[in-house]
């Protein structure tokens, strides 16, 4: 894992900033999403949701979830970026063979590249870059679901008590005292 040792947390009108790098076909996300939207609520307001299904010939398929392509995002503690990069449809021609979105900014996209290596980023080097506070990477999985990989599988129920658990999470750390 490349090291953070110049890396600046990033704000946005003084407010720090959550990036969502992510892709309307991916069940993962559209999980993800769900938790996010939840978390997020608690401190600003969403406007522009979509409701859309993730893509029907990937693992999980047509997997309910929400949309950040479009949308907007207001509040006085958080800056929220949203980066629908990929739809659902099909495209052969993009790199993750589904149709491009939303392209990132050249810094998403150096992030992106640089500590997700072309999939899901790591938590740790983010929480270095906001000086050491606590982070938390949730995700359901053994040995055997090979997340982001050929033959990858998750157990459903698993996967719904994951989506829960985060939401009541989140909801109980926005309650403590700021």
């Amino acid at each position: 894992m490349a090291a953070l040792a110049s890396a600046r947390a990033s704000f946005v009108n003084g407010k720090p900033e959550v990036v969502y790098v992510g892709g309307e076909f991916c069940p993962y996300c559209a999980a993800e999403r769900w938790a996010l939207t939840a978390a997020l609520g608690r401190f600003g307001t969403f406007t522009g949701l979509n409701l859309i299904h993730s893509s029907p010939t990937d693992v999980y398929p047509s997997t309910p979830t929400l949309s950040f392509h479009g949308s907007g995002y207001t509040s006085k503690y958080v800056a929220f970026t949203p980066v629908e990069w990929f739809g659902e449809a099909d495209d052969a021609s993009s790199p993750f063979g589904h149709v491009v979105l939303q392209n990132p900014t050249p810094q998403e996209a150096a992030l992106f590249n640089k500590y997700a290596g072309g999939s899901i980023p790591f938590v740790g080097p983010f929480a270095d870059a906001f000086g050491g506070v606590p982070a938390l990477l949730i995700g359901p999985n053994d040995p055997g679901s090979n997340i982001h990989g050929e033959d990858e599988s998750l157990h459903l129920a698993d996967w719904r008590s994951l989506i829960r658990s985060e939401v009541f999470l989140l909801r109980e750390l926005a309650r403590l005292d700021r």
